[in-house]
């Protein structure tokens, strides 16, 4: 789910420009932040399905004993702030690459490295 809100991200901007209605887009009178955070709700909300799909195994979880109740604001924040998070990254490579296939790339394997001295695998 967060590799999909990266990839999506990643194809926003960069595809804009690809089919030639980045120029008309810029012509609008939004603002470069709406037309950021409405690229970013687009990534979000596209993962509608799998958000329902979540809820519906940890409802069963919930059912069955197998998820802690008091752990399920924390998975869904946690969720939120990750899809988030992927989604900014994928936007950034989208807006920094020079097309869709290098924007791409770099959205699927740049979330997986950490930076170096991290800490982590």
């Amino acid at each position: 789910m967060f590799l999909s809100a990266a990839m999506r991200g990643a194809g926003a901007i960069s595809g804009e420009r690809d089919k030639d209605t980045w120029i008309s887009l810029m012509g609008t009178p939004m603002s470069a932040e709406e037309m950021l955070i409405g690229k970013w709700w687009g990534c979000v909300l596209s993962l509608r399905r799998a958000f329902l799909v979540l809820l519906i195994v940890w409802a069963v979880g919930l059912a069955l004993g197998a998820v802690n109740p008091l752990m399920l604001p924390v998975m869904l924040l946690l969720t939120a702030v990750y899809v988030s998070a992927f989604s900014w990254v994928g936007l950034f490579f989208s807006l920094t690459a020079r097309n869709t296939l290098v924007a791409s790339v770099r959205g699927f394997f740049g979330p997986s490295f950490a930076p170096a001295g991290t800490g982590h695998c």
